[in-house]
């Protein structure tokens, strides 16, 4: 094989296996089926969820930043005014780049955002309007209650809580069609990052008892009398909210309630 052919070999994008995604789109199903399972089945028992009360305190905590900026039209204007000349700044370079000519980014991901580092979000037009749209809105929210006066310091603290969770949410790094590294992996594996995913999902739904408890430790690797020892202990005194567990080896001290 010659250079040129082996060059093409190399850039030659990955082909997707129909069989095998397939194969994992009905896996997929399957285990989406155990996840709504595992959200429902303690909820049937009997458990409550705090989650309407939850949106409601977000909404009263938006509603009032909102307020302010509504109230006043010349607020008003100047507040849609600000997110549309993003909008605008942001497609215009974005038609620019995809007739071929150079367009310097209207604004730019921080380099410590790990959720930007495939180099698509940059080299694709597409990928990184989408990018730079998400940023000016997110950019714009922050402002927004950063700038409106007359909010008590809880309010405001609580409300730049919830655009950035928001903001964190709704970022197009995490939905499958809009993160170019997703889709790659996806045609990579025939679908079977997302079997994986899903069973992760489903795994911390049982964990969490029907909420979603995300596992930093995979506990199933721990066994007694293997890589895990055992030793009679007893509580002794300690700080406030700290209680100093006493073993036979030593003293090791776990804080609780914290």
């Amino acid at each position: 094989m010659s250079a040129k052919q082996d060059v093409k070999a190399e850039v030659q994008s990955p082909k997707l296996d129909m069989d095998a995604f397939a194969n994992n789109l009905a896996q997929l199903v399957e285990e989406g089926g155990k996840a709504l399972a595992a959200y429902i089945r303690p909820r049937e028992a009997g458990k409550t969820d705090d989650l309407a009360n939850e949106v409601q305190d977000a909404v009263r905590t938006i509603g009032t930043v909102a307020q302010f900026w509504l109230t006043d039209p010349q607020r008003t204007v100047e507040a849609q005014s600000r997110l549309m000349t993003g909008y605008m700044g942001v497609w215009t370079a974005a038609l620019k780049r995809m007739s071929g000519e150079s367009a310097d980014p209207v604004i730019a991901a921080d380099p410590k955002d790990g959720r930007f580092k495939d180099a698509e979000w940059n080299a694709n037009p597409f990928f990184d309007a989408l990018k730079q749209t998400y940023l000016v809105t997110t950019q714009w929210a922050d402002a927004m209650v950063k700038e409106a006066d007359g909010i008590d310091p809880h309010t405001r603290h609580k409300a730049e809580f919830l655009v950035r969770q928001i903001g964190n949410a709704i970022s197009p790094s995490n939905f499958l069609l809009t993160n170019p590294e997703l889709l790659r992996e996806t045609v990579n594996t025939s679908g079977e990052n997302l079997v994986r995913g899903m069973q992760n999902l489903t795994a911390d739904l049982i964990e969490g008892k029907g909420d979603l408890r995300i596992r930093q430790t995979d506990m199933s690797a721990f066994e007694v009398g293997r890589n895990l020892a055992l030793t009679p202990g007893k509580g002794g005194p300690g700080p406030h909210r700290i209680r100093h567990v006493l073993g036979q080896s030593g003293c090791a001290a776990r804080a609780e309630g914290l």
